[in-house]
């Protein structure tokens, strides 16, 4: 089993949300809401949602509103850069991947297993031999 953090940093809002990931399903273990503005970086939103949760993921997966190059992402309305191996680094994970947050929208169009978080949205899978 591996602890999956999942976010949409956005410039107005972030989302994140921590699953347990088993036999090709992930099960909900807890999300929350921040105010992007509230917090000066990526880095201060993930550590503020892991102190609450009190849970340690393996690895995270980031949707970012901005332009993505490789492991590193530039925001579009914040002044924020974000790294995946300082991430790693930070957070202790195992693995980080940056992608931008529309991109991770349409590729999920193509999912064909949906799971509906706690938090009410919705986070698509490929199911088990697709």
């Amino acid at each position: 089993m591996a602890t999956l953090l999942a976010a949409d940093i956005g410039g107005t809002k972030s989302e994140l949300a921590l699953f347990e990931s088993a036999d090709q399903c992930c099960t909900p273990l807890f999300a929350r809401k921040y105010a992007s503005g509230d917090y000066s970086g990526v880095s201060d939103i993930i550590s503020a949602f892991l102190l609450e949760s009190g849970i340690t993921p393996l690895y995270a997966s980031i949707g970012v509103a901005g332009i993505v190059a490789g492991r590193e992402a530039q925001f579009t309305n914040l002044p924020w850069r974000v790294h995946c191996s300082h991430l790693e680094q930070q957070f202790s994970l195992e693995k980080v991947v940056l992608v931008n947050d529309l991109t991770a929208l349409c590729s999920a169009i193509s999912r064909v297993f949906c799971l509906k978080t706690m938090t009410g949205f919705f986070f698509f899978f490929r199911k088990a031999g697709m």
